[in-house]
């Protein structure tokens, strides 16, 4: 059943992942071969009303997807238990801070500096950071909060902070 729900997620088919997650809420926890949780499967394929319909069951959410839905409250609890997190690779190769700059989540981008997240470290799986997951969207725009330091020139790799030199 696990596999058939994904499908659902893959497809968009919200009506069904509502029906199947009402007969077994088990499934919220259900990821793929590669490890992606469905809720990260549906936000990789464009299906924000399949993500909302997951979330209204209110998930337990991992440090990538609080990062990718931009629960901010969420990264400070799991950070806090282990703060190691904030710099962990996601099963499917992303970062935390790379999934809330490339979501536009500017409070988990925040939050996730913060708690010293690492700008310019490149995910294993395509080598991309989170400078270039800021980058403009689809309909030509980005979120200002999101270019500013320490996502441009300038800001510090290690820490996440702008290091005062000229930009």
């Amino acid at each position: 059943m696990s596999e058939e729900f994904l499908e659902a997620v893959r497809r968009g088919d919200r009506e069904q992942v509502e029906r199947m997650l009402r007969v077994d809420p088990a499934l919220l926890g259900a990821h793929d071969e590669n490890g992606t949780s469905a809720l990260l499967l549906a936000y990789y394929h464009g299906r924000a009303e399949v993500a909302n319909t997951i979330l209204v069951h209110q998930p337990d959410l991992d440090i990538a997807e609080a990062a990718t839905v931009g629960d901010a409250a969420r990264i400070r609890e799991l950070v806090a238990r282990d703060p190691s997190l904030v710099n962990a690779v996601a099963a499917d190769g992303f970062h935390a801070l790379g999934l809330a700059a490339f979501f536009k989540r500017p409070d988990a981008v925040r939050t996730l500096l913060d708690a010293g997240a690492h700008v310019n470290v490149a995910s294993p799986s395509g080598g991309v950071t989170a400078p270039h997951s800021a980058v403009p969207d689809e309909a030509g725009g980005r979120r200002k909060e999101l270019g500013r330091p320490p996502l441009q020139p300038g800001g510090d790799p290690t820490r996440g902070r702008p290091t005062g030199r000229p930009q």
